[in-house]
């Protein structure tokens, strides 16, 4: 039997600014459409691995499964948060691409020190979640890191925006432009 891309495919809580957990309702069309923009950005290769560290009940971990799955990609999912088994698995299972917070991302340049970051394979390292400090995007593209700044939502179903990474030094405190598909405008409460 098909999906129908209408139903529900998702139900994930997100406190966005109420700080209260709320439900959105996510459907298959949307994780679909997501998942899509994204690949239409990032560009898989049939030899990309998926390094997966966020929790998968969240938008973004389950975005990471999404796009590894519409490519048939493997991906490598951490029980918990360290940001040594990160610098271990950059290095040495050729993780192509990564998902981090802001503060996961200090924890591995901390971890690091002033270390060479061995990461051969990585060509995408999405930073979103939280704001990100522009001096973090800096540091990491800077340290070689292929940073690629974004900005995302739950109800949209994971990222509307990216900064691609041979931008971020240049531009360390803007999340990019809108991924395909999306549209975004400021309107004023009243519309």
């Amino acid at each position: 039997s098909s999906v129908r891309l209408e139903t529900p495919g998702a139900i994930l809580f997100t406190s966005g600014t109420t700080g209260e957990p709320r439900p959105a309702v996510l459907r298959h069309r949307n994780l679909l459409a997501s998942a899509t923009a994204w690949n239409a950005v990032l560009r898989p290769a049939g030899t990309d691995v998926w390094l997966a560290t966020v929790p998968l009940s969240h938008v973004a971990g389950l975005g990471i499964v999404l796009r590894a799955a519409l490519e048939g990609l493997p991906v490598i999912v951490h029980e918990r948060f360290d940001p040594e088994a990160v610098l271990r698995d950059l290095g040495e299972a050729a993780v192509s691409h990564i998902s981090l917070v802001p503060t996961q991302l200090r924890r591995v340049l901390e971890a690091a020190g002033r270390s060479a970051i061995r990461a051969p394979a990585l060509r995408a390292l999405l930073l979103g979640g939280a704001p990100i400090p522009a001096e973090l995007v800096r540091e990491a593209a800077g340290r070689g890191l292929p940073v690629v700044p974004t900005y995302g939502l739950t109800e949209a179903a994971s990222g509307v925006t990216a900064l691609a990474p041979k931008d971020a030094a240049a531009h360390p405190d803007s999340v990019g432009t809108a991924l395909p598909g999306f549209r975004i405008g400021i309107v004023r409460a009243d519309g």
